[in-house]
C-alpha cells in the first residue's frame, strides 16, 4: 500500500509561443528573374517564450495548412482565389531551405527562458506566366519538447 500526505500535481513542461503574422508587402512581378527566383525577403522568427527547466532540446516543425507547393524547397501554395505563379519559400536565418513537414533541431542544450528561431519568407516564382493577386498562405508550427 502506498499512502500520499500531499496531493500529486503532474504538468508539461512547455513555452509560449504566440501566433505570428508576417506581412511580406506589396511587390511587382517585374522585380521577379526567372523561375526560382524570390524577391521580398522578410525575417520572422517563432518566439519560445518563459521556457521551463528541465527539457534537454527543442525541435520545430513546419507544416503547411494547404497542400505545399514543394515541401523539400519549403514552399508553400497560395491560398486559392489570388495571385497564381508564385508561391512563399521559407528559410532560416542562413537562407538555407527549412524543409516543410520534417522537424528540425533548435536546441540541443537545456533551454530555460526566452528564445526565439529565427526564419526569413519570400515570394517564389513558380510559373513563367504570373497573375496578381492577393498572396497569402498559411503555415502552423509544432513545437516538440525532449
Amino acid at each position: 500500500m502506498i499512502s500520499l500526505s500531499n496531493a500529486v500535481n503532474f504538468t508539461e513542461s512547455s513555452c509560449q509561443t504566440p501566433s505570428i503574422n508576417v506581412d511580406l508587402g506589396k511587390q511587382y512581378t517585374s522585380k521577379f528573374g526567372g523561375i526560382g527566383t524570390t524577391i521580398g525577403k522578410k525575417a520572422f522568427s517563432i518566439a519560445l517564450n518563459d521556457c521551463p527547466a528541465g527539457l534537454s532540446g527543442i525541435s520545430y516543425q513546419l507544416d503547411p495548412v494547404n497542400p505545399a507547393f514543394d515541401a523539400k524547397q519549403g514552399i508553400l501554395a497560395l491560398d486559392e482565389g489570388g495571385a497564381s505563379g508564385v508561391g512563399i519559400q521559407i528559410t532560416d536565418q542562413n537562407n538555407a531551405v527549412v524543409t516543410l513537414g520534417e522537424a528540425h533541431r533548435f536546441l540541443k542544450t537545456e533551454p530555460t527562458g526566452n528564445y526565439a528561431i529565427a526564419l526569413q519568407a519570400a515570394y517564389y516564382k513558380t510559373a513563367d506566366q504570373i497573375e496578381p493577386g492577393k498572396a497569402n498562405a498559411s503555415m502552423q508550427f509544432t513545437i516538440t519538447y525532449q
